[in-house]
């Protein structure tokens, strides 16, 4: 072969390879959240954009605007209002912070809502804490007993929330419906917008490592928080 067809076949390698990459590049684009205004306006509930696959992408989504709408009052006669930020997300697992108001017409003063949702981005779950942790375990009295224990080391202080909650005011209030999480990439908040009081209980930051024993290092949950590093992603209207 002489020089000029081996220029020739150099130069087709390195244009057709350069070509390829930027058609991979194109067909993954960013994933994104999208804050969509449903309502009188003063609702925004969470979906995503541009995911490879539409299918799963609008499947995901229903997932997330049903889990937003179930935090509404269940009487027909109550509205819901509220925003969101998203408090973790590393490419397989979506955590969304919702906070907002839910009003039944004729009562006194709405119900006050602070909830996370946690939702895994290839199946759909959408995580309870209890997945957290290994079956038949008492998460919650460890939890209870762990942040007694630590009082002053767990404790969080969150600006616009109260502030002269007791232990014993936490540990009375988170309960069943009002058991609120978020998970973080380390720790686990646990904390409690009791639904008509007057106060919020802004709760304990507790470290995955003091719950290590009771974990369940094989679930779904914890191979997800633990796939990737958090990382920012992009919110638009």
């Amino acid at each position: 072969m002489n020089k000029g067809r081996i220029w020739l076949v150099a130069l087709i390698f390195l244009f057709g390879g350069l070509g390829a990459e930027s058609s991979a590049g194109a067909a993954a684009p960013e994933l994104q959240i999208v804050r969509e205004q449903v309502g009188d306006g003063k609702l925004f509930l969470p979906q995503l954009a541009g995911m490879t696959d539409p299918e799963r992408q609008a499947t995901l989504n229903t997932t997330l605007r049903d889990a937003v709408l179930a935090f509404n009052n269940p009487s027909p006669e109550s509205t819901l209002q509220g925003d969101f930020n998203v408090s973790f997300y590393n490419g397989e697992l979506l955590g969304i912070h919702f906070r907002g108001y839910s009003y039944t017409r004729g009562t006194a003063r709405p119900n006050k809502i602070d909830r996370g949702i946690h939702l895994n981005l290839t199946t759909g779950q959408i995580y309870d804490l209890k997945d957290l942790f290994l079956p038949d375990t008492d998460f919650a009295a460890a939890i209870r007993q762990q942040c007694d224990r630590n009082r002053e080391g767990y404790r969080l202080r969150i600006a616009g929330l109260w502030d002269e909650w007791r232990h014993e005011e936490f540990v009375r209030s988170w309960r069943g419906a009002d058991a609120a999480f978020l998970l973080s990439a380390d720790a686990v908040r646990v904390y409690s917008i009791p639904r008509y009081a007057t106060g919020a209980i802004s709760g304990y930051r507790v470290p995955y490592a003091d719950l290590r024993e009771m974990i369940d290092q094989s679930g779904s949950l914890w191979q997800k928080l633990q796939a990737q590093p958090n990382r920012p992603i992009s919110v638009r209207q």
